[in-house]
Formats: structure tokens, C-alpha cells, sequence
């Protein structure tokens, strides 16, 4: 704005500083100032190589006109813990033999901004897994002034040691039967997640102690007792590389079931190191559980075997084991009356085998037939198992989707025109006492029905019908 003076009849005009621009002053001193200041955090991949970090300091007022410099000060140790107790944090300061950066910038005449390199050396990887780390610079002046408001930047490096990934992880079934001389192979993928520029190498775990040491393991978290796939029906490489440029390979491992009584049979593929340079792992392992089918008995069923959560009226759980198509179980289907429905387990027919002997130990299979009305036909299936209804664990699914299951009235899935599969499943080499067959939706021809919802609700519930039921196992 002007000020407008009127003395001795002159009419003299003078210029004052900006209002409201910090970066100006009434003294007219030079005003330096970060163009981008606080947090500035960064990725830093641990490979031995520097990162540089760009940060533009500016200069404004009077001062542009002649040749002037600023310091960059980095915090002390005491800054540094007062950053964190008004931040509630708990950030490492960064020693200064992990980076270069300069101690003052030189701004000559007329120049407004300058840029400044900060280095933040290779060595910087040591400190990956030691903590979170930061690098807070502040602006000091000699002459002139500072804008409070921004004269500190934080650099914030998030120190990443590259991994390699394996691709799939977790449990993945083979099943192969019992006589039947059988080979199968099974495709893994490893991913470096960073651009490749050396000749690297993935250790995969070989070591017979430790392999079996990883089936315990699982055993103990999973509540089975699995067996370790014997040495001559499996073969893997030990060793996949990665040329410099290549950040995917891929290996097979292949299975056999020479000589292999009907049982289970763990193996776990575990990568072990990186070869070439310090990189990490992904603690994730890849289970191929190799599944030996064989024959199964019939077991026989009585009425004080079942148990259900949802009986409607007049159709009971017996309806299941008299070879009549025309009799059936159903869940509570009636409106304005509570279904009973599990929230988890949806409707279930508990099985009680503790009587059965041998005791079940080792491979289920159920079949069942549908009632002859195309409604209330079982879509999604799970079985459990266990020794009561407080250690049930998952076995099996089956689906109408993955298992072909009968999407009409009146068929066994075992008849052969229908194309089911219906696969046995392991039951882990324990003894088991309770079998669950939880059904958590159901068919109405193309409609599907939750079973999991709970509360009565207007109209017809949702239910599931079976008009006969066959349980197998050994």
C-alpha cells in the first residue's frame, strides 16, 4: 500500500513491506525460509547405494539484491528428545556418518531460491530393524531473519530391506490314491520386490531335521499329525536364481505316491536365504499337503447319532436314514418363528462317533440325497471335527460352484450321472468323537438363501432339506 506524506509541499511516496507475507520484513533484512517444510518421509531400500534427498531454500526482502548465506543446522540429541515428547514419538536421531549435506548455502546477488542436496549414504542399510530414525534440518542466520513458521524440515527415511516373496503360501491339498502309481507337480512363483541389479540366489530349506522340525510345528498349531513327506516321493530345487534384470522365478515341485499307504503327508517348501546381497525372507511357507486316499467303510448310522440346531416340526433328522426319497429332514421353515439359525455354523447336523470303532482317525467322506422338490437344496457345506463342539476344527467345504453339488430335487450325489465330487477330507490323524455338517446357504433353483442370519423374520425361513444321508470314514 501507499503512504502518502506530505512535506514542505512535496509529495513523497514510500513502500512498506507486504502485509501478511512472513517472508518480508519491515527492516527490509533478508528472510529465509524452507519452500516445503515439516515432515518430508522417504523410502530408503537397503542395497548399499545412496539416496539423495532435494530441498529448496528460499530468500526474500531487501537482501536480494546482494550476495548473502544460511546455515542448515541439523538438531542435537536434547532437540531431538523434545520433538518426540511433544509429538509423543520415539524417533532415533540420524548420526551424521549417515549422510553428507552442506553447512551453508551461498545465495548470490539477485538469486531467490536455491536447491540443496542432502546425501543419505549406503551404509544408512545397517540401521534397517533398529528403529524408526529421522534427520530434522533447521535454518540459522547470520544476518538477516528466519520465517518461523518455516525453517525445519524432517526428513523421515522408512529403511526397506528388499524381500523376496513366495507365491502361494499356505496349505495346499494333492490328493492321489492309495495303488495308483501317480505323479503330480506343482508350480511355484518367487518375486524380488525391487528392481534386479545383481546375481542373486534363494536358498530353499533342504535339511531333513529342519523339515520335519516345520511339520511339528504345524502339527502343534494346527491339532493334526501329519507325516513328513517321505525323501523319494518328492524332489524340488534347493537353489533358484535370479539373474541380474530378473525379479520373478519359478520352480516345480513334484510329488509322488510310490509306496504310500493311504495317510497324510506334509511338505513344507521354506525359503531359507538370500545369496548375493543382505535381503529378507518373507517368513511365509508353503504347505503341499499330499493327501493318499483309499477305500472307506460305511458307517452305519442310528437316530441318537444326529443332532441338529433347527428341526422343524414332523420332518426330524431320522427322515435321513430310511432310504425313502418321500421322507426328508428339514430346518424350521415356518413364518414368524425363530429359525435357530448359527451365526457361524448356519443350520448343522451334529454326528456323534465317539461309538464307532475303529475310531475315526483319518479320512471322511459324507453323500446325500436331496428331497424331490428343487427348494431348500444344500448350496454351501462345511465339516468340522473334533472330540466335542469345543475343539471343533475345519476340514472340508464342498460347493455348488467348486463341487458340481445337485442344484435339483430328488438325487444322491454319488450317482454317477450327476458328475459330483464329492472328495474325502482329512481328518488330520486324530481320533475324532463329533463330526458337524454346517450348511451356511441354500438353493431355491437359482436363488441362493443365507443360513447364517438369526432372529425370526415375515414369510418363509430359509432352510435346507436331506432326504438321505451317508457317512463314510476310517
Amino acid at each position: 500500500m501507499y503512504n502518502i506524506l506530505f512535506l514542505l509541499g512535496v509529495v513523497v511516496t514510500t513502500l512498506s513491506c507486504e502485509d501478511g507475507n512472513k517472508n518480508y520484513t519491515e527492516e527490509f533484512d533478508s528472510v529465509y525460509y524452507y519452500l516445503k517444510e515439516g515432515v518430508n518421509e522417504f523410502d530408503f531400500y537397503s542395497v548399499n547405494s545412496a539416496k539423495v534427498q532435494t530441498i529448496t531454500v528460499g530468500r526474500g526482502g531487501h537482501g536480494l539484491n546482494g550476495v548473502s548465506t544460511i546455515n542448515l543446522v541439523p538438531f542435537t540429541q536434547a532437540e531431538m528428545d523434545e520433538y518426540n515428547a511433544t509429538i509423543d514419538g520415539d524417533y532415533k536421531l540420524l548420526a551424521p556418518e549417515y549422510y553428507d549435506m552442506p553447512a551453508t548455502v551461498a545465495f548470490e546477488d539477485g538469486v531467490e531460491y536455491r536447491n540443496v542436496d542432502v546425501v543419505f549414504k549406503g551404509n544408512m542399510s545397517e540401521l534397517a530393524k533398529t528403529g524408526e530414525y529421522m534427520l530434522p534440518i533447521r535454518l540459522e542466520a547470520d544476518n538477516g531473519t528466519v520465517n518461523d513458521n518455516k525453517n525445519i524440515i524432517y526428513f523421515k527415511p522408512n529403511i526397506i530391506v528388499p524381500s523376496i516373496i513366495t507365491d502361494p503360501t499356505g496349505v495346499h491339498v494333492i490328493r492321489m490314491e492309495e495303488g495308483k502309481r501317480e505323479k503330480q507337480s506343482f508350480e511355484l512363483a518367487f518375486y524380488l520386490d525391487v528392481k534386479n541389479e545383481w546375481d542373486l540366489k534363494l536358498r530353499i530349506e533342504n535339511n531333513e531335521d529342519e523339515l520335519e522340525k516345520a511339520v511339528r510345528q504345524y502339527n502343534e498349531t494346527m491339532g493334526v499329525d501329519y507325516l513328513l513327506l517321505p525323501k523319494e516321493n518328492r524332489s524340488f530345487e534347493s537353489t533358484i536364481l535370479f539373474p541380474a534384470g530378473e525379479a520373478l522365478a519359478s520352480s516345480f515341485v513334484e510329488v509322488n505316491n510310490n509306496n504310500l499307504m493311504m495317510d497324510d503327508y506334509l511338505l513344507p517348501i521354506i525359503p531359507k536365504k538370500v545369496v548375493g546381497m543382505p535381503f529378507d525372507v518373507r517368513e511365509a511357507i508353503c504347505y503341499i499337503h499330499v493327501m493318499v486316499t483309499g477305500e472307506l467303510k460305511l458307517i452305519s448310522l442310528a437316530d441318537d447319532m444326529l443332532s441338529s440346531n433347527s428341526i422343524h416340526p414332523g420332518q426330524p433328522l431320522r427322515n435321513m436314514l430310511d432310504n425313502d426319497i418321500k421322507t426328508y429332514y428339514e430346518s424350521i421353515w415356518t413364518s414368524n418363528t425363530d429359525p435357530k439359525h448359527d451365526s457361524k455354523y448356519g443350520v448343522y447336523i451334529d454326528i456323534d462317533v465317539s461309538d464307532v470303532t475303529p475310531m475315526i482317525e483319518k479320512q471322511i467322506k459324507i453323500d446325500y440325497s436331496t428331497r424331490e422338490y428343487a427348494n431348500a437344496v444344500p448350496n454351501q457345506i462345511i465339516l468340522y471335527v473334533g472330540t466335542s463342539v469345543d475343539n471343533l476344527r475345519k476340514v472340508g467345504e464342498l460347493s455348488a460352484t467348486k463341487n458340481n453339488l445337485p442344484k435339483k430335487g430328488g438325487v444322491w450325489t454319488d450317482d454317477s450321472e450327476q458328475n459330483v465330487d464329492m472328495p474325502q477330507f482329512s481328518v488330520g490323524r486324530q481320533e475324532i468323537s463329533l463330526i458337524r455338517v454346517s450348511f451356511l446357504s441354500s438353493a431355491n433353483g437359482t436363488q441362493i438363501k443365507n443360513l447364517t442370519q438369526s432372529g425370526a423374520i415375515s414369510g418363509d425361513q430359509n432352510s435346507v432339506a436331506i432326504s438321505g444321508f451317508r457317512l463314510y470314514g476310517k
